[in-house]
């Protein structure tokens, strides 16, 4: 998997996971942000040579402690007042 992101949002948005969970962080927290994801479909082939170094049990933890941070996040936020045209007030 490959993901690509514009310079505003390395720069705006902060992270504190490594490894996998900071990935997914990372796309979670510029979502929340407001920022536009888009997915790019590509075609995902077996592993030729080599061992993956993933520590599955770690990750899933990771994964799992980010989600319940997640929905914290979204439980917590607050709708910004709208937006009100001055003469439609009056």
């Amino acid at each position: 998997m490959m993901r690509a992101y514009r310079r505003a949002v390395i720069e705006n948005v902060g992270f504190e996971s490594d490894g996998f969970a900071g990935v997914t962080e990372i796309l979670l927290r510029a979502s929340h942000q407001g920022y536009r994801i888009v997915e790019v479909p590509m075609i995902l082939r077996s592993r030729v040579t080599g061992v993956s170094k993933m520590k599955v049990a770690r990750s899933m933890k990771m994964h799992l402690q980010l989600m319940m941070q997640a929905l914290v996040w979204r439980l917590s936020y607050t709708m910004p007042a709208p937006i009100v045209n001055p003469k439609e007030i009056g």
